[in-house]
């Protein structure tokens, strides 16, 4: 137990210097030139992470990730119509070519807009899912209060007998 317990004050501990290091690389001058090492830092470390989760968490944050993506991706469209490039491959979205209308570009986020809640909703159904599969599991499980076949007795007293 206490070796646990200092292993999650030490990744507490570097998760908060490691942001703050990287903050703080985005906001010198050399780092407004390359803010692509702070992003693939960042990358690094979230796969990392996420290496170490089981499977049902690992697809739990997949889902997370990619809703917070598309959410990013969406707020930057709507503020900026569309004129910051995301062509990058992390992303997977595409630059707005120089030609585009505003009603492409409005047409284009409200796609986004409707991929991303149907996107939402069906990570909620397998949440949903997931945990009724889960509690069902324990309810069902050796042990439980309504997996035993036989009447019991209170504490040590044995049954009355004829039950």
């Amino acid at each position: 137990m206490r070796g646990f317990t200092k292993s999650i004050v030490s990744y507490t501990w570097s998760t908060s210097l490691f942001g703050f290091q990287q903050m703080a690389n985005f906001f010198t001058p050399q780092g407004w030139r390359q803010p692509d090492r702070a992003t693939e830092s960042l990358e690094k470390v979230t796969k990392a992470t996420a290496e170490e989760m089981g499977e049902v968490v690992r697809s739990t944050f997949r889902v997370g990730d990619e809703l917070q993506r598309r959410g990013i991706d969406l707020t930057f469209d709507l503020f900026t119509m569309g004129m910051f490039d995301r062509g990058n491959a992390a992303t997977g979205g595409s630059a707005a070519s120089p030609g585009s209308s505003a009603k492409g570009t409005v047409s284009n986020i409200a796609d986004q807009a409707t991929s991303a809640f149907t996107a939402g909703l069906q990570a909620v159904g397998q949440t949903v899912s997931i945990v009724t599969q889960s509690v069902g599991g324990i309810v069902s499980g050796q042990g439980c209060a309504g997996s035993q076949s036989g009447p019991t007795g209170w504490g040590p007293v044995p049954p009355p007998p004829g039950n």
